[in-house]
C-alpha cells in the first residue's frame, strides 16, 4: 500500500493560495477595523501581522523543499507543482501586503 504525505496529494495544490487568501482577509480585515476605531498604531500591528503570515508562507515552501519528490510520476508532479503555486502564493503575499508597511492606514 502506497503511503501519501500531506504535500503529496491535489490538495497540496491549494495550500499556498488559501493561505494567501487567508493573510488577504486578514490583513484588510484589521485594516478596516482599525480605521474606523481610530488606533494609532495600526501599522506597526498590521505589519508584524504581515511578517507572521509571510513567516507561514516560507515555512509552507520550505515544507515542500523539505522532502524532494520521489515515487510516482503523478506524486512527484504534484509536489513539484504544490512547491511552484506555494512559491507563487508567497510572492503574491508579499506583493499585496507590501502597502501595509509602505503607505499611510487611513
Amino acid at each position: 500500500m502506497r503511503r501519501q504525505t500531506p504535500f503529496s496529494g491535489p490538495l497540496a495544490l491549494i495550500a499556498g493560495f488559501s493561505l494567501w487568501a487567508l493573510a488577504f482577509v486578514v490583513l484588510y480585515a484589521a485594516h478596516g477595523y482599525s480605521c474606523a476605531v481610530g488606533f494609532n498604531g495600526a501599522r506597526w500591528v498590521l505589519t508584524g501581522v504581515w511578517l507572521i503570515l509571510l513567516a507561514a508562507g516560507g515555512g509552507l515552501v520550505f515544507a515542500f523543499l523539505r522532502k524532494p519528490a520521489q515515487g510516482s510520476s503523478d506524486t512527484a508532479f504534484l509536489r513539484r507543482l504544490g512547491l511552484a503555486l506555494a512559491v507563487a502564493a508567497l510572492g503574491a503575499m508579499l506583493w499585496t501586503g507590501m502597502p501595509v508597511a509602505l503607505l499611510q492606514t487611513c
